[in-house]
């Protein structure tokens, strides 16, 4: 077994009882224990693609360069996950990381399981990612020698910032299950499963747009619009006269003696994810019940974990939540995953666990429908897998491919529904 940053079996990591294959099967969820040396690691000759597979392509282009047709029987993925497995100490925040990794990667072995009975061939290594600057160059050393063709993870900002650039010298497909990268550098080979800041602009203003015509807008922000992304893109959409800015430029809401701007029909747009400030920000609102406004807030997930506002409250403002992930659990689908889940762990699947079913089974059909670079067609895809809408773009190198599947549901009659 590899020592910090390492190939390590689940079994272990876990200490659960999960069953184990070999790398050598068509489909594997543990590497070997032993050192695997880079002249060890079996070559794929890639499989000519077929017209189907080539799509409705006609000719190659210059993109044919950076995002080739390269089809395989059988892929490598790795998944980078800090389990913190050789430490004898971690500290709280550590703690957390690695609960969500075992909760996603508990999400991956159930995903496993289902392709594997779907017929696809696909070796998974979980790799020991706990951050060790002396060990990145062995993790990079890893992963030119089991060739591996998806690169899921890191978690974190710090470790991401290390291996995108390796994956894009490499041509290495990288994803990000979790975080958003805004820093600017090449990521052509780079792709983020969780939508970013922008999207979220994006899509309340899409969403007024469409079902709030005509009515008064108003943006409260904890800061100001230039220093939030989300606030930043929404204005960006031409929202028009309609629209009014409150900025509270970090003083807290407490520090304004009420809202202004507000009109017999008015959205207000809470892009801020601090429960004390939004806390604050509608008591003021509700200090308006004296006045005959009919007022729909539009606001953000965290709002679902949020313990200050009552029902009544929600039912009343018409709360309309972006939020990243929708579980229907009346599907079918969801209902045979929960299940599975409870039976394999003994437990409830979280966010994260639904998190790791949904990605090892997006990626995986990306992989064996388009082949290994499918950035190439994946982006006319609008997939639905159990929690999570998969739908990408890409405006330049800067921003790889992002996720802009969001949901929007609203409370109505004491519970949330889906709007769209």
């Amino acid at each position: 077994m590899y020592k910090k940053g390492v190939l390590v079996s689940m079994m272990i990591a876990f200490t659960l009882m999960l069953s184990c294959a070999s790398a050598k099967k068509p489909l594997s969820t543990t590497a070997p224990r032993q050192e695997i040396k880079k002249e060890e690691a079996k070559k794929q000759t890639p499989v000519p693609s077929t017209p189907a597979l080539r799509l409705s392509r006609k000719e190659s282009d210059s993109l044919d360069k950076i995002y080739p047709v390269v089809n395989k029987p059988m892929y490598n993925i790795a998944v980078l996950l800090p389990f913190y497995i050789d430490r004898d100490e971690v500290n709280n925040a550590e703690k957390n990381t690695a609960s969500i990794s075992r909760d996603y990667y508990k999400g991956i072995l159930l995903g496993l399981d289902s392709l594997k009975k779907s017929g696809a061939k696909l070796n998974v290594y979980a790799i020991d990612n706990a951050r060790d600057a002396s060990g990145l160059n062995r993790l990079k050393d890893t992963l030119k020698s089991l060739s591996i063709d998806l690169v899921i993870g890191p978690l974190l900002e710090s470790e991401l910032k290390k291996i995108v650039p390796f994956c894009n010298a490499n041509k290495i497909n990288v994803v990000s299950p979790v975080t958003t990268l805004d820093t600017c550098f090449d990521k052509t080979y780079y792709l983020e499963s969780n939508p970013g800041q922008v999207t979220y602009g994006k899509a309340a203003a899409e969403l007024i747009k469409k079902d709030f015509k005509d009515q008064r807008i108003i943006l409260v922000n904890e800061r100001t619009t230039s220093t939030n992304p989300i606030s930043k893109s929404f204005v960006a959409e031409g929202m028009g006269d309609s629209l009014h800015v409150i900025d509270y430029k970090g003083k807290g809401a407490v520090s304004f003696t009420g809202l202004k701007g507000f009109t017999e029909k008015t959205v207000l747009f809470l892009p801020s994810k601090n429960e004390i400030f939004l806390s604050t920000v509608m008591s003021k609102v509700q200090l308006l019940d004296t006045m005959d406004y009919d007022i729909t807030v539009v606001a953000l997930y965290p709002w679902l974990n949020f313990k200050s506002l009552e029902g009544s409250i929600w039912d009343k403002y018409n709360f309309h939540l972006l939020v990243p992930f929708n579980i229907d659990y009346s599907n079918r689908e969801v209902k045979s995953f929960v299940e599975k889940f409870r039976s394999k762990y003994n437990e409830e699947p979280n966010e994260y666990g639904f998190r790791g079913f949904d990605d090892i089974v997006f990626y995986s059909s990306m992989l064996f429908k388009y082949g290994t670079y499918f950035q190439r067609s994946f982006t006319d895809e609008n997939v639905q897998e159990l929690h999570a809408s998969y739908h990408f773009e890409r405006t330049d190198n800067c921003s790889g491919y992002k996720n802009t599947g969001l949901h929007i549901i609203k409370f109505e009659d004491y519970e949330f529904k889906k709007v769209r």
